[in-house]
């Protein structure tokens, strides 16, 4: 499990490498990026399955010890990580529901 850990961890470091190069490459590679942003985005927030209020199963999947947090927990910690990150590369979030909770500071 460990040498599957250290792969998936050299995965989403080279991932992170070649966004970096886009984003700070030429315009047509940053347009490219933010086109496959805009592409994915709702594809990605779907990866965590449907919200909470509207999954009949994802709260007894927790309470069973299936799941180790929601889906609205787990999608909550991908946009803690990743939103500050896209931003910071000055490309735009393809969606107008997210906003800045100063409390959480996230």
């Amino acid at each position: 499990m460990r040498r599957i850990c250290r792969e998936e961890e050299f995965h989403v470091r080279h991932g992170e490498h070649v966004i970096r190069e886009y984003a700070t490459g030429s315009r047509a590679k940053q347009e490219r990026l933010q086109e496959g942003i805009n592409r994915w985005w709702p594809r990605g927030m779907m990866f965590f399955g449907l919200s909470d209020q509207q999954s009949e199963k994802t709260r007894r999947m927790v309470e069973l010890g299936i799941k180790p947090k929601t889906n609205d927990e787990l999608r909550q910690e991908y946009l803690a990580d990743y939103v500050a990150k896209i931003r910071e590369l000055g490309l735009e979030i393809p969606d107008e529901k997210i906003e800045y909770d100063d409390e959480a500071d996230q």
